[in-house]
C-alpha cells in the first residue's frame, strides 16, 4: 500500500544547542520485503557498466518512526 500523494511530513522546532552538543534523531521503519508485480522483490538496473548498478526493494511499510536518542521519546509516528 502507499501513501499516493500524501509525504511523511513532520515538523519539530528544536531549542538552541551548544557548538559542543551533538544532536541526532533515530528513525525506524518496521515492514517487509513484497514482490514486485512480476513476484521479484528487487529490481536492478546497470545502465553504465564503470557504475555500480541501482536497485529497488519492494517494501510494505508498517510503521515509520522518529525517536530523540536522548529521552526514547517518539517524536513522530506514522502508521499503515
Amino acid at each position: 500500500m502507499q501513501r499516493g500523494a500524501r509525504p511523511y511530513a513532520f515538523t519539530l522546532r528544536v531549542p538552541e544547542l551548544n557548538s559542543t552538543e551533538i544532536r541526532g534523531f533515530i528513525l525506524t521503519i518496521t515492514g517487509r520485503i513484497v514482490g514486485f508485480s512480476d513476484g521479484q522483490p528487487v529490481h536492478c538496473l546497470n545502465e553504465d557498466p564503470a557504475l555500480a548498478p541501482r536497485c529497488l526493494i519492494a517494501a510494505e511499510l508498517a510503521e515509520i518512526a522518529f525517536e530523540d536518542p536522548q529521552t526514547g521519546k517518539v517524536i513522530a509516528n506514522w502508521n499503515r
